[in-house]
Protein backbone atom coordinates (compact mmCIF):
# COMPACT_ATOMS: atom_id res chain seq x y z
CA UNK A 1 0.00 0.00 0.00
CA UNK A 2 0.99 3.58 -1.12
CA UNK A 3 1.18 6.63 1.73
CA UNK A 4 -0.13 8.48 -0.74
CA UNK A 5 -3.51 7.37 -2.87
CA UNK A 6 -1.44 7.05 -6.44
CA UNK A 7 -4.50 7.62 -8.99
CA UNK A 8 -5.00 6.02 -12.03
CA UNK A 9 -6.94 6.61 -15.13
CA UNK A 10 -8.53 3.26 -16.60
CA UNK A 11 -8.92 3.71 -20.44
CA UNK A 12 -11.33 0.77 -22.06
CA UNK A 13 -13.84 0.35 -24.33
CA UNK A 14 -14.56 -3.17 -22.75
CA UNK A 15 -16.78 -2.27 -19.58
CA UNK A 16 -16.43 -6.11 -18.30
CA UNK A 17 -12.51 -5.41 -18.59
CA UNK A 18 -12.78 -1.76 -17.07
CA UNK A 19 -14.53 -3.11 -13.86
CA UNK A 20 -11.50 -6.01 -13.91
CA UNK A 21 -9.02 -3.32 -14.24
CA UNK A 22 -10.87 -1.58 -11.51
CA UNK A 23 -11.05 -4.40 -8.77
CA UNK A 24 -7.04 -4.63 -9.44
CA UNK A 25 -6.35 -1.49 -9.29
CA UNK A 26 -8.55 -1.15 -5.84
CA UNK A 27 -7.00 -4.01 -4.93
CA UNK A 28 -2.98 -3.37 -4.91
CA UNK A 29 -3.55 -0.31 -3.38
CA UNK A 30 -4.40 2.26 -6.38
CA UNK A 31 -7.14 4.44 -6.53
CA UNK A 32 -8.83 4.86 -9.64
CA UNK A 33 -10.47 7.48 -11.14
CA UNK A 34 -11.97 6.99 -14.61
CA UNK A 35 -13.22 3.97 -16.70
CA UNK A 36 -13.84 5.74 -19.79
CA UNK A 37 -13.86 4.90 -24.12
CA UNK A 38 -10.40 5.02 -25.70
CA UNK A 39 -12.58 6.68 -28.87
CA UNK A 40 -12.71 9.76 -26.60
CA UNK A 41 -9.34 12.20 -27.08
CA UNK A 42 -7.11 11.01 -24.92
CA UNK A 43 -4.81 13.92 -24.15
CA UNK A 44 -7.71 16.23 -22.79
CA UNK A 45 -8.85 13.49 -20.73
CA UNK A 46 -5.25 12.78 -19.05
CA UNK A 47 -4.88 16.82 -18.60
CA UNK A 48 -8.47 16.83 -16.78
CA UNK A 49 -8.29 13.78 -14.90
CA UNK A 50 -4.41 14.42 -13.75
CA UNK A 51 -3.54 10.58 -12.99
CA UNK A 52 -0.44 9.54 -11.60
CA UNK A 53 -0.55 6.42 -13.93
CA UNK A 54 -2.62 5.67 -17.12
CA UNK A 55 -3.65 2.10 -18.04
CA UNK A 56 -4.84 2.29 -21.90
CA UNK A 57 -6.56 -1.93 -21.94
CA UNK A 58 -7.19 -2.60 -26.10
CA UNK A 59 -7.48 -4.91 -28.73
CA UNK A 60 -5.07 -3.25 -30.56
CA UNK A 61 -3.59 0.04 -30.61
CA UNK A 62 -5.08 2.72 -33.13
CA UNK A 63 -2.65 5.10 -34.54
CA UNK A 64 -3.94 7.94 -33.31
CA UNK A 65 -3.99 6.69 -29.73
CA UNK A 66 -0.25 6.14 -30.10
CA UNK A 67 -0.13 9.88 -31.36
CA UNK A 68 -2.00 11.40 -28.44
CA UNK A 69 0.76 9.10 -26.11
CA UNK A 70 3.64 10.59 -27.77
CA UNK A 71 2.11 13.98 -27.35
CA UNK A 72 1.54 13.38 -23.84
CA UNK A 73 5.27 11.93 -23.09
CA UNK A 74 6.54 15.24 -24.46
CA UNK A 75 4.18 17.63 -22.51
CA UNK A 76 3.33 16.15 -19.52
CA UNK A 77 4.52 12.60 -18.88
CA UNK A 78 3.55 10.14 -16.77
CA UNK A 79 3.57 6.01 -16.40
CA UNK A 80 1.86 4.35 -18.83
CA UNK A 81 0.58 0.73 -18.95
CA UNK A 82 -1.07 -0.35 -21.92
CA UNK A 83 -2.78 -4.25 -22.23
CA UNK A 84 -3.63 -5.17 -25.44
CA UNK A 85 -5.17 -8.27 -27.28
CA UNK A 86 -3.10 -8.25 -30.24
CA UNK A 87 0.33 -6.91 -31.36
CA UNK A 88 2.93 -6.90 -34.50
CA UNK A 89 6.36 -6.79 -34.61
CA UNK A 90 6.03 -2.73 -35.03
CA UNK A 91 3.89 -2.27 -32.33
CA UNK A 92 6.81 -2.45 -29.58
CA UNK A 93 9.02 0.06 -31.19
CA UNK A 94 5.92 2.45 -31.60
CA UNK A 95 4.94 1.67 -27.87
CA UNK A 96 8.50 2.54 -26.51
CA UNK A 97 9.00 5.67 -28.68
CA UNK A 98 5.43 6.80 -26.95
CA UNK A 99 6.95 6.52 -23.49
CA UNK A 100 4.84 3.46 -22.34
CA UNK A 101 6.46 1.64 -19.44
CA UNK A 102 4.94 -1.35 -19.41
CA UNK A 103 3.07 -3.31 -22.47
CA UNK A 104 1.94 -6.57 -22.03
CA UNK A 105 -0.27 -8.48 -24.57
CA UNK A 106 -2.42 -11.34 -24.63
CA UNK A 107 -5.13 -12.30 -21.64
CA UNK A 108 -5.19 -9.74 -18.67
CA UNK A 109 -4.08 -11.77 -15.42
CA UNK A 110 -5.96 -9.47 -12.25
CA UNK A 111 -3.19 -11.21 -10.13
CA UNK A 112 -0.10 -9.62 -12.24
CA UNK A 113 -1.84 -5.91 -12.63
CA UNK A 114 -0.72 -4.87 -8.94
CA UNK A 115 3.19 -6.18 -10.00
CA UNK A 116 3.18 -4.57 -13.49
CA UNK A 117 1.79 -1.21 -12.24
CA UNK A 118 4.61 -1.48 -9.82
CA UNK A 119 7.33 -2.23 -12.40
CA UNK A 120 5.71 1.03 -14.88
CA UNK A 121 5.76 3.29 -11.72
CA UNK A 122 9.11 2.43 -10.90
CA UNK A 123 10.40 2.32 -14.86
CA UNK A 124 9.30 5.83 -15.07
CA UNK A 125 10.92 7.38 -12.16
CA UNK A 126 14.30 5.45 -13.68
CA UNK A 127 13.48 7.20 -16.99
CA UNK A 128 12.57 11.03 -15.56
CA UNK A 129 15.77 10.77 -13.32
CA UNK A 130 17.76 9.96 -16.89
CA UNK A 131 15.82 12.38 -18.82
CA UNK A 132 16.87 14.91 -15.74
CA UNK A 133 20.32 14.18 -15.87
CA UNK A 134 20.41 14.25 -19.27
CA UNK A 135 19.00 17.62 -19.33
CA UNK A 136 21.37 18.81 -16.65
CA UNK A 137 24.43 17.43 -19.00
CA UNK A 138 23.25 19.68 -22.17
CA UNK A 139 22.94 22.53 -19.81
CA UNK A 140 26.57 22.34 -18.62
CA UNK A 141 28.22 21.77 -22.20
CA UNK A 142 25.94 24.66 -23.39
CA UNK A 143 26.79 26.83 -20.52
CA UNK A 144 30.57 25.51 -20.81
CA UNK A 145 30.51 26.54 -24.59
CA UNK A 146 29.40 29.99 -23.76
CA UNK A 147 32.25 30.65 -21.51
CA UNK A 148 34.39 29.44 -23.94
CA UNK A 149 33.40 31.56 -26.48
CA UNK A 150 33.24 34.45 -24.03
CA UNK A 151 37.43 33.70 -23.43
CA UNK A 152 38.04 33.64 -26.95
CA UNK A 153 36.56 36.92 -27.89
CA UNK A 154 38.12 38.58 -24.86
CA UNK A 155 41.36 36.73 -26.29
CA UNK A 156 40.57 38.55 -29.59
CA UNK A 157 39.51 41.48 -28.80
CA UNK A 158 41.49 42.85 -25.74
CA UNK A 159 44.51 41.00 -26.60
CA UNK A 160 44.55 38.86 -23.32
CA UNK A 161 45.91 34.96 -22.73
CA UNK A 162 43.51 32.36 -21.88
CA UNK A 163 44.13 32.45 -18.06
CA UNK A 164 43.64 36.36 -17.86
CA UNK A 165 40.43 36.21 -19.41
CA UNK A 166 38.99 33.65 -17.77
CA UNK A 167 40.39 35.55 -14.57
CA UNK A 168 38.33 38.73 -16.28
CA UNK A 169 35.32 36.42 -16.65
CA UNK A 170 35.32 35.21 -12.96
CA UNK A 171 36.52 38.90 -11.46
CA UNK A 172 33.15 40.70 -13.39
CA UNK A 173 30.98 37.38 -12.00
CA UNK A 174 31.74 38.16 -8.37
CA UNK A 175 31.83 42.22 -8.99
CA UNK A 176 27.90 41.84 -10.29
CA UNK A 177 26.60 39.07 -8.58
CA UNK A 178 25.63 36.86 -11.84
CA UNK A 179 26.82 33.37 -12.92
CA UNK A 180 30.00 33.45 -14.88
CA UNK A 181 27.31 31.44 -17.60
CA UNK A 182 25.33 34.64 -17.47
CA UNK A 183 28.50 37.48 -17.59
CA UNK A 184 29.88 35.40 -20.33
CA UNK A 185 26.38 35.59 -22.62
CA UNK A 186 26.89 39.37 -22.14
CA UNK A 187 30.21 39.19 -23.40
CA UNK A 188 29.26 37.15 -26.07
CA UNK A 189 26.49 39.33 -27.10
CA UNK A 190 28.43 42.79 -26.63
CA UNK A 191 31.63 41.75 -28.17
CA UNK A 192 29.69 39.73 -30.80
CA UNK A 193 27.85 43.04 -31.75
CA UNK A 194 31.16 45.42 -31.76
CA UNK A 195 32.89 42.57 -34.81
CA UNK A 196 29.68 43.23 -36.76
CA UNK A 197 29.98 46.65 -36.48
CA UNK A 198 33.76 46.87 -37.54
CA UNK A 199 33.65 44.70 -40.18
Amino acid sequence: MYKVPIHVLIVDDSRSRANLLKRSVKEFGFQPVVEDSVRAPLCSRVTHAKPDLLIISVDTLAPELLEDLIQINQTAPLPVVIFAENNTPEMIQQVIHAGVSAYVVDELQPIRVGTILEIALARFAEQQKLRQELAQTKEKLAERKVVEVAKGLLMQHKHMTEHEAYQCLRKLSMDKGKPMTKVAENIVEVLSLLSETST
